[in-house]
């Protein structure tokens, strides 16, 4: 798009800020009030809509791009064994991946870059409806202050941590304001018990790399998560796309370098085979799966996204 003269670029963003500016106030009309919430709700709409602007016509449109099914790519074959189609999309919609500029090249990369798991919660949360977030290895908690202040849901969120100190430090954390409710407990991944939870209804659970330390889950995780409330929806985004490769005959030599890596390590080796274990035996149903999706800091951990349902909420 060319201009007369450069002044008229201050008569294009006049009209842009002022589009923009009518979606905040929007926001802020909807109940917000902490600047940062009011961003991250603002920066989440952004990243699904269309921006088309032209002299004296500019216009923003929201939401064009979510797409409320993208986060089902599971499919099985006529014995009833799970199989895997292409990921192309986030499983909220997005691409998954996008060219981007390197030095003197191009690279292909994920669109999940730095903070790319708190964003990919803000926008999956914006557009589903859930009574309460759990993080299941929460550490600190910082995870829980993050996905709320840039936009999650005004419901409780529960940092269920197994060490003391990372207890600790949600239980501090929780204590600096009222605006924010989070409820911290402690959580063994290997002997799991989630009595504690009081909302019933339908919860978002989720983990983030805190199965990568369990060398291997028992049989009643996956189980206590989904009957743990009427409707369970649960997302790993956990190192774990070799063990699908495994599974499916497909590693790589990234893979079997991963595989070595957590080995080595004493890290989990069973995260997806009872993804599909619970799946067949129908205590969930597994609906989304896509390998190293968001970028590691290092060569051997990329984040790959699982997500499941109870059987009750895919019904």
């Amino acid at each position: 798009m060319a201009f007369e003269n450069p002044n008229q670029w201050n008569h294009y963003y006049e009209a842009m800020w002022d589009a923009r500016t009518k979606l905040i106030r929007d926001i802020i009309a909807d109940g917000e009030t902490h600047p940062l919430r009011v961003l991250g709700r603002f920066e989440s709409v952004q990243r699904y809509s269309k921006f088309e602007g032209q002299f004296d016509n500019v216009s923003s449109h929201t939401d064009v791009s979510y797409n409320l099914d993208g986060d089902v790519n599971i499919e099985r074959n006529e014995q009833g064994r799970i199989t895997r189609i292409v990921v192309q999309e986030l499983p909220t919609g997005l691409q998954a991946s996008m060219d981007r500029i390197y030095g003197d090249s191009k690279i292909i990369s994920s669109t999940l870059l730095e903070r790319g798991h708190i964003n990919l919660l803000v926008d999956y949360l914006r557009r589903h409806e859930f009574d309460a977030v759990v993080e299941l290895g929460s550490g600190l908690g910082t995870n829980l202050v993050k996905l709320f202040y840039q936009g999650g849901p005004r419901v409780p969120y529960y940092a269920c941590e197994y060490t003391e100190s990372g207890y600790e430090c949600s239980k501090l954390l929780a204590g600096l304001t009222d605006e924010f409710d989070l409820r911290p407990h402690r959580f063994d991944h290997t002997d799991p018990d989630l009595s504690f939870l009081q909302e019933k209804g339908r919860i978002f659970y989720f983990t983030c790399h805190s199965v990568e330390q369990v060398e291997k889950i028992p049989q009643n995780l996956l189980s206590t998560i989904a009957l743990s409330a009427a409707e369970v929806r649960c997302m790993h985004l956990e190192p774990c796309g070799w063990q699908f490769a495994a599974m499916t005959n497909t590693m790589t030599q990234l893979d079997h370098d991963q595989r070595d890596f957590f080995v080595k390590r004493g890290w989990n080796m069973n995260l997806v085979p009872e993804l599909l274990r619970a799946d067949s035996a129908g205590e969930i149903r597994f609906k989304f799966f896509g390998k190293n999706m968001i970028q590691s800091s290092d060569s051997v951990s990329g984040t790959s996204i699982a997500i499941w349902d109870s059987p009750a909420a895919s019904s």
